[in-house]
């Protein structure tokens, strides 16, 4: 493979010294080593910097760049610019991968067809231990219309081409908690892209997050759901937008 990774693992910070130990142990147990991390904090000050650097050399390539943001999106975006892998994912500080293989399982499958994208499921844990299981979304398989019936890959479980974002573009910075969700429609609403889905989870994620923690986030989601769903279904979005909100219930049974 030469000195091209085969994945580009992006991770965020900001003042997360007492989650990034979970992430980082997670990254180093991974049994395909073929990958790159990106680090991009965004001016931390309570040890977190630190800690990463003590780590660096732990991984086969990584890197750190700490620099002042404006929001996880522009983070993401400075981080993009540092990509060199053939795909890239997202392990946000305090989530882990589900399991000790999946980037070796997502490497194979996505070789095995020319897979542009790739996605899967999300456990979510609470109370600081991810053994505790508060929530499965269980994805399902790709259909473009279930788009418009407010369906969506987590984005924390995508493997993206790096060339998707050369040609559909990156993350809005003008939304908080919904530019992912903006992207994920403007790729998949394309019939350019193929895709796979991997029936298992991807992800175990932290409870607690910008769009999971109580009443004022959902309601700043659900403002730039509509945001989003209006760019791209006009007066049509409100159908999309209650679905959405239909199909997590699920999610907790």
């Amino acid at each position: 493979m030469g000195n091209i990774p085969f994945f580009s693992v992006i991770t965020l910070s900001y003042n997360s010294v007492d989650s990034i130990d979970r992430t980082i142990r997670s990254l180093k147990k991974q049994s395909f080593n073929d990958f790159e991390v990106i680090f991009q904090d965004a001016g931390s000050n309570d040890g977190t910097i630190e800690k990463i650097k003590k780590n660096l050399d732990q991984f086969k390539k990584a890197s750190l760049i700490t620099e002042n943001d404006n929001g996880i999106y522009d983070g993401l975006n400075r981080a993009l610019k540092r990509v060199t892998a053939k795909f890239v994912c997202v392990l946000h500080t305090n989530d882990i991968f589900a399991s000790n293989d999946i980037l070796e399982m997502a490497a194979l499958g996505l070789k095995e067809s020319n897979f542009q994208l790739a996605y899967g499921d999300v456990l979510f844990y609470s109370r600081g231990d991810p053994n505790y299981i508060v929530r499965h979304w269980v994805s399902g398989n790709f259909k473009k219309n279930k788009l418009f019936l407010g369906w969506m890959p987590p984005h924390t479980t995508l493997f993206i081409k790096k060339e998707i974002f050369e040609s559909f573009g990156i993350y809005r910075t003008d939304l908080k908690v919904s530019a992912d969700y903006d992207f994920i429609l403007r790729v998949l609403k394309s019939d350019k892209i193929k895709i796979n889905y991997f029936m298992k989870p991807i992800v175990k994620m932290s409870i607690g997050g910008i769009s999971t923690s109580g009443f004022k986030s959902l309601i700043i989601k659900l403002k730039e759901d509509f945001i989003v769903l209006y760019a791209h279904y006009s007066v049509f979005s409100i159908i999309p937008l209650i679905m959405k909100r239909i199909l997590k219930i699920k999610q907790f049974f």
